[in-house]
């Protein structure tokens, strides 16, 4: 027997919905002042651009950027090929594609 859960009358709705919103306006008060006092903390760091310059933007120069995609922009092209080449070769040889793609997820995993 499926047990059927109560319905909610529309003031109880409007107590939730008031409770949700205050929640998320404390929340948001939390993040506000946790980013106020964290710019103050770190006043000090000034993150500079490519050229030396002070960034306004506050994230990785592109040089940097770059420094780090490296690996990654020199192994797609492999990887590519291998996406596109391996699933007709393990088909050739007799393997399923339920097969394939338990083994797939196997290795991923």
């Amino acid at each position: 027997q499926e047990q059927k859960s109560p319905a909610l009358s529309p003031l109880q709705y409007l107590h939730a919905g008031a409770l949700v919103a205050s929640i998320a306006h404390e929340l948001d008060a939390r993040v506000k002042l946790a980013l106020e006092e964290r710019r103050k903390r770190y006043a000090h760091v000034v993150v500079k651009d490519g050229l030396g310059e002070p960034s306004h933007h506050h994230g990785l120069t592109w040089a940097t950027r770059l420094v780090y995609a490296a690996p990654t922009l020199a192994t797609s092209p492999v990887i590519l090929m291998l996406g596109v080449v391996l699933n007709d070769y393990y088909e050739q040889l007799g393997l399923g594609l339920s097969q394939l793609s338990f083994f797939v997820a196997l290795a991923r995993s």
